[in-house]
């Protein structure tokens, strides 16, 4: 899921910059993108947790906090969210850069040049290391990206791995636990043990009902009475970047 804010105090700019940012969304809906739209800078500060937003569009002159100072606050945490500055003036360009801004664009900004400068973020992304899952299946050895895994089945003394493809890949448990076979997930965020014989990712979730989750393929996945809270928590957290307390 790839997440975006975009920050400015002009009512219009902000207006203009959702309808640009969300029509670029539309042609990459093959891809999972989330905007979020803020006028006062603070607000986005204080919405912000670590992973939260994956890239930042912000103005730079807003009151009480500027686009500058306000990345540059984050980035003496180690948070690397990427950065496009959109301003009236070249005056701030080289401040922006100085936090490794990977755009500076115009304003009015137009759509072209918003739309390359998305693409390279997204671009860097989707580069980003992706880690693997190691199963040994009935047809041999399988190197399956964590994140293609929806969800994992416990069968007799199989284990079952759901694809977003579609695809199953089915690997006996040997000697070993369920638990201790997908251990590697249980230690990924975006994991939780649901029920004694499933583990889900969090991305695929469409909703949490009384006793089962709804993913967005339409797989009804059971959810044990005493996992309900644990799994609450995590959704939460995965999705806003809070927990429920």
């Amino acid at each position: 899921m790839f997440r975006i804010a975009i920050c400015d105090d002009s009512e219009r700019d902000l207006r203009l910059n959702l309808d640009m940012v969300n029509k670029w969304k539309d042609d990459n809906s093959d891809s999972e993108i989330v905007v979020d739209a803020f006028h006062n800078p603070n607000d986005l500060l204080e919405s912000h947790t670590e992973d939260m937003y994956h890239l930042w569009i912000l103005d730079i002159v807003m009151p009480e906090r500027d686009g500058i100072s306000l990345a540059r606050e984050i980035r003496k945490k180690g948070d690397e969210t990427m950065v496009i500055y959109t301003s009236s003036t070249t005056e701030y360009a080289m401040d922006a850069f100085g936090i490794h801004a990977l755009g500076y664009l115009l304003k009015p900004v137009e759509y072209a040049e918003l739309k390359k400068t998305l693409d390279m973020t997204k671009t860097l992304y989707d580069a980003r290391p992706q880690k693997y899952m190691h199963i040994m299946s009935e047809e041999g050895p399988q190197k399956v990206p964590i994140m293609d895994i929806t969800y994992v089945e416990n069968i007799g003394r199989n284990v079952r791995y759901n694809l977003r493809s579609g695809r199953e890949i089915e690997a006996g448990r040997r000697n070993g636990t369920f638990e201790e076979v997908v251990a590697p997930l249980a230690d990924e965020k975006e994991f939780v043990q649901t029920h004694k014989s499933f583990f889900v990712n969090l991305k695929y979730i469409k909703s949490i009902r009384e006793n089962y989750v709804l993913l967005d393929n339409g797989t009804e996945i059971p959810v044990a009475k005493r996992r309900k809270t644990e799994l609450q928590n995590k959704y939460m957290a995965y999705t806003f970047g809070d927990e429920i307390i």
